[in-house]
């Protein structure tokens, strides 16, 4: 109750919404095809590092200041090799974690530059709570992750349906 913003972010997107007050509605922006700034871009560096991701924020150094220069899904074979060899694991996972918050935040997450408040985030991603910690510091908002952020959009969905179903004899489908 009271969602302003959400940050969505799952395997293969990303997602930004944020509640207009003055119009009673709800802006949103959506990740194009690139994987960048979604899951897939922490699975490629889990892989490169022989860290499974559910383990990924256990490992980070939060006190680290390595920067990747490139996130892109493809293209971060070349980051991680260029830094795993000469910096400690959890500085390399620090770097990458970042990365992935300022991706986001770059893309979709532009919507929100200007809000002041929590932001809800969901999607497979918020699993990880390095991100979320990442997310925080860059924006300065709280950032709140649902008991169930894995399937919120499928729950939203099927409230959606179930809505639907409620009132679909009532609806006159028939064209003037």
């Amino acid at each position: 109750p009271g969602c302003k913003a959400i940050l969505d972010v799952g395997g293969q997107d990303s997602k930004a919404m944020l509640f207009n007050d003055d119009m009673q509605m709800w802006t949103y922006r959506m990740s194009g095809i690139c994987a960048a700034g979604t899951g897939a871009f922490l699975d490629s560096v889990a892989l490169k590092l022989n860290v499974p991701v559910e383990e990924m924020a256990d490992k980070v150094n939060y006190d680290s200041n390595l920067e990747f220069s490139s996130v892109c899904a493809v293209l971060s074979a070349t980051s991680i090799n260029k830094f795993k060899n000469r910096f400690p694991l959890g500085e390399v996972i620090a770097g990458a974690c970042r990365a992935q918050a300022r991706t986001v935040l770059s893309g979709v997450g532009e919507l929100l530059f200007n809000y002041k408040g929590d932001i809800v985030f969901q999607g497979g991603v918020a699993s990880n709570r390095a991100v979320a910690y990442y997310l925080k510091e860059i924006t300065g908002n709280n950032i709140i992750i649902p008991e169930f952020h894995c399937v919120m959009g499928a729950l939203g969905a099927a409230c959606l349906a179930a809505k639907y179903a409620s009132i679909k004899n009532n609806l006159d489908i028939r064209k003037p």
